[in-house]
């Protein structure tokens, strides 16, 4: 389901004891991580080199040489230079390392002949070192790896990534990063991050509804992955009729009510059981993306039901997932 969401105003969530949006500063360091290079076959790491083609054959020539080398210096300088990190004990150490070598390695790169192979390699190797300590090369791998999936999430969902269970995990990720020691960022992934919020959510405690006439099932509370104060949706009842399972949902608005609140229901909603999926046949009383419900007011709320295959085996857990990203999922769900 897509969230509930002030078209013109963004809700400052109290549910999270972090930030609701990742800084400023960390999407800058983001996106500089992507400028620090690593080989895929051995993991070392790999100096800028500009592009041999536009010297042509006139890479022979000693002049040219001088010129590659010293443009390929330049640009790591001013890497290294410009380089941020999130780690408090990493950003010190490479504090520590730029006040060391950045004044020898621009002494070298404008005094000795660069054009030599030695030379360079040797203020190379001296300037890209840092690369090659394991905590800041695990920290870079990290930022890598967020800065991909928010590029992903948000070409995916331009106007909604902002509020997916995906972005919010990556955000505590990049939180986590912060305080934790060196040896602990190696461990850290917004995989692992949504993974336990996820198992933090499933251990909820149970509700139940009871009915002599009609058969229900335990669902666990607040068990949807996804979960802000502003919003709330609830499983009312599972039921089965003549011919399909039917769950019966209630979503209401945020306190925090203004013109513009909206709900939907992604129609790739499925039941997943055993690794099999159950698509959505129907839903009544919402409508289906991209059409939209818009609230009247605070103290409205929304009923709907949806309706999948009957043969879906109730004696076992099965979850129950919208499909969509940032959507309402209910995991676990059990007779």
């Amino acid at each position: 389901m897509k969230k509930l969401i002030i078209l013109y105003y963004l809700i400052i969530s109290t549910s999270f004891t972090y930030a609701q949006f990742i800084s400023y500063e960390y999407t800058e360091i983001l996106l500089y991580s992507v400028e620090i290079n690593y080989s895929s076959s051995n993991g070392s790491y790999q100096p800028w080199s500009p592009d041999f083609n536009f010297y042509g054959n006139a890479l022979a020539q000693m002049q040219a040489r001088y010129d590659r080398n010293h443009s390929s210096l330049s640009k790591e300088y001013f890497k290294l230079k410009d380089l941020k990190l999130i780690n408090t004990i990493n950003q010190s150490t490479l504090n520590n390392y730029r006040a060391a070598r950045l004044g020898w390695i621009y002494n070298a790169t404008s005094t000795w002949d660069v054009g030599n192979d030695a030379n360079y390699a040797n203020i190379r190797n001296y300037c890209c070192e840092i690369y090659s300590y394991s905590s800041i090369k695990s920290e870079i791998t990290l930022l890598q790896s967020c800065q991909t999936e928010l590029n992903r999430i948000k070409y995916k969902d331009p106007d909604n990534y902002l509020y997916s269970k995906r972005y919010q995990s990556i955000m505590k990720t990049l939180d986590k990063l912060k305080n934790c020691t060196t040896s602990e960022i190696e461990g850290l992934s917004w995989e692992r991050t949504e993974l336990e919020n996820q198992s933090n959510n499933n251990s909820t405690n149970n509700n139940y509804s009871t009915n002599s006439n009609q058969t229900y099932f335990r669902v666990p509370n607040s068990s949807f992955t996804y979960q802000k104060k502003e919003e709330s949706i609830q499983i009312d009842k599972i039921w089965k009729s003549e011919e399909n399972l039917v769950i019966n949902l209630t979503v209401f608005p945020s306190k925090e009510y203004s013109s513009g609140w909206w709900v939907s229901y992604s129609p790739n909603a499925y039941i997943k059981q055993n690794g099999k999926k159950y698509y959505l046949i129907k839903a009544t009383g919402i409508p289906l993306s991209p059409n939209k419900h818009y609230f009247k007011n605070v103290n409205e709320s929304l009923s709907f039901k949806l309706y999948f295959e009957k043969n879906i085996n109730t004696e076992i857990t099965f979850d129950l997932i919208e499909g969509v990203e940032g959507g309402f999922d209910f995991y676990n769900i059990t007779k």
